[in-house]
Formats: C-alpha cells, structure tokens, sequence
C-alpha cells in the first residue's frame, strides 16, 4: 500500500505537512506520504522530518500527476521546504524487488505537466540495497512525454550527503526512473552534492565537500568551517519562510545557509533535538504556567527567544513564563542523566 502514513487523493487542495515527523513507516510500494492530484493543485511539506521509513521506491514521498483517461489536467506542484531526510531505504518485500531509483523522493509526471521545487532540504544516510551498477538515485523526477507532459525540477540550497547503495558506493542526488525522460526543465543552484550532480545541464555553485555535519549519524546542523555555511542564495527562499527546521532565524550573518539548518554560532551552546519525545511540555501555546512532563528529574531549564537570547532558566518542571512577552521560545531541557532536549513553546 502506498501512503502507509499519508495518503492524499483527487480532491485534496492545496494539501500542506507542517512541523510534522514522519517516522518508521513500511510500504511495499511507494511513498510514507503518496500525492495524486488530478487537476491544477499543489502541495506544499515544510519544516518537517522524514526518518528511516522504508519503501520498494520513494521511502518517503511518492508524488505523481495521475489521470487514467488522459485527459489533460494542469499542472501539479510540489513545494519541499526546510525538511530533514535521512535513514531511510529501500527494501525487497518477499519476492518483489525493491527499485533502484528515488530512494527518497520519486515526482513522477504522467500527464500534463508537473514542478518539484525542492529548497533548503537536507538528504543524509540514504539507503538503496542494489549496487552501482544500478542507476540509483535519492530524487526521481521524470516525465514520460518531453512535449505533451513537461516537468520541472528546481533545487535550491540543498544538501546530499552519505547516500549510498549496497557496495557502500555513492548513489546519485538526482536521477530518474530508467526509461523514463528527465525533466524538461531543470535548475539546481546553490547546492552540496559528492556527485556534483554531473547529469544535469544547468547548475550553478555547486558544492561538492563534506557539509561537515555536528554528527554525521545524528545532529545534522552545521559545524564552523562548513562548506554549506553562507553558500546559499537569498533569492531562492520561499515567501514566508523566516525560519530554519529548529526554528532559529533562516538567514543568520546576512546569507543563508545550504540545508535545513542554519548555523549560528551564538547559539551552539544549544544542542537542539527536534526528533525528542520522551519530554513534553504542556500546555502549549500556554498564558502562564508552564509544565514538563519527563521520565527523568530536570536538572536545569533555559529559555532563549528565537534570537538566541536567554530569558529564563529555572530548576523545576513547572515555570512561569506570565512576564515574557508573546511570542515563540525555545527551551533547553538538561535532565538530571545529563541529557539535553530542545522544545518549542508560544506565549500567548
């Protein structure tokens, strides 16, 4: 079954997945999150975390502008903002083998016309069994028709790093389904990829050195001397956009960063975990009061505003916040095992 966490069919408009994770899903076809559209409408994933699903194809999003007669539809587009993607893979199911393409992400154009705008994401540890003598790939965006099915792909301020196949091998950041066409239309500019992305004709600043991530495995913001840091472009952010994944200022020093993340210095002391579950805050937005809820005894509690500065600490798990102003903060919980989770509250 496709879309084994979301599934989002014909009549949706403008369908939008925000602040969200979408965590350890298993489909035997394609895509913890399936997009079929019919008609002129989009859909829009921003601020999210796709982890370790697993698919026969698009682990993570399989989106495709689908009419069974034919009958022309308009244009299907597919909006990716500040995301997070990692560990996920593709897998065989029984005696169905998995595909060698779209490890994370297919945008599959069957009718009319399709746009896949992909803009400071971040694509980390992905996984496709096969070997390099596949055509494996972590994006598939393809058209089946160059003139009667155009299709667009513009990547901006993106990062690949450490998606390998089954012989340890790099496989591409961008590809296509074999025998399909590659997108009529295509830019990637302002990116980090091993690979260069090397098959496609119009790119420009391209990265190709290790984003030097805090730790490869698990942190994936930025360390000082980052290739990625202030190699983005300014321009290529979405209206609206003000904020990175953590929820820390999206341009930091006057240029944004490549990836989800932006590197800030000022806030390192910080050491965020947006995954974290085993904590929760309530009630959130709150006027007043303020609780924790943990397993763990708190050690301490920070509270910083989005600009990273500090306004509150206390040593309890219930806090009055009623003197600070409204608005968002961030919250650096140490618990008494030494552990550190970061959360976001609104003051109302």
């Amino acid at each position: 079954t496709e879309g084994t966490a979301i599934t989002v069919g014909a009549s949706s408009d403008n369908f939008k997945l925000l602040n969200s994770t979408i965590r350890e899903n298993m489909t035997k076809s394609q895509g913890a999150l399936s997009v079929r559209l019919f008609r002129d409408k989009s859909f829009l994933v921003q601020n999210c975390i796709f982890d370790s699903n697993v698919g026969r194809v698009a682990a993570d999003i399989f989106a495709v502008n689908d009419n069974a007669s034919g009958t022309p539809i308009g244009t299907m587009v597919c909006n990716i903002y500040n995301t997070l993607f990692k560990n996920s893979k593709l897998e065989a199911f029984g005696s169905t083998a998995a595909l060698d393409f779209g490890a994370s992400i297919w945008l599959r154009n069957l009718y009319n016309s399709q746009t896949g705008n992909i803009v400071n994401c971040t694509f980390t540890n992905i996984y496709t069994p096969l070997t390099t003598t596949s055509s494996g790939n972590v994006i598939a965006s393809q058209t089946n028709n160059t003139t009667t099915h155009p299709s667009s792909l513009f990547v901006y301020n993106t990062i690949f790093w450490n998606n390998k196949d089954g012989s340890g091998f790099d496989i591409a950041s961008i590809g296509k389904q074999p025998g399909s066409f590659s997108p009529t239309t295509s830019n990637i500019s302002n990116s980090l990829s091993p690979d260069g992305f090397n098959t496609f004709p119009n790119t420009a600043n391209i990265a190709t050195s290790n984003p030097m991530f805090a730790n490869p495995t698990n942190d994936f913001t930025l360390s000082v001397g980052s290739p990625a840091i202030d190699s983005g472009n300014n321009n290529f952010i979405p209206s609206g956009i003000t904020e990175d994944l953590n929820f820390n200022p999206r341009i930091f020093n006057t240029t944004v960063d490549m990836g989800a993340f932006e590197f800030n210095n000022t806030l390192s002391v910080i050491d965020f975990d947006v995954l974290a579950e085993e904590i929760i805050v309530y009630p959130n937005p709150t006027s007043s009061i303020l609780n924790i809820k943990s397993k763990q005894d708190v050690e301490t509690v920070t509270i910083y505003s989005v600009l990273g500065k500090k306004v509150l600490k206390a040593e309890t798990k219930t806090i009055d916040v009623s003197n600070l102003s409204q608005g968002i903060y961030i919250m650096k919980i140490i618990t008494k095992d030494n552990s550190e989770t970061v959360k976001r509250f609104i003051k109302k």
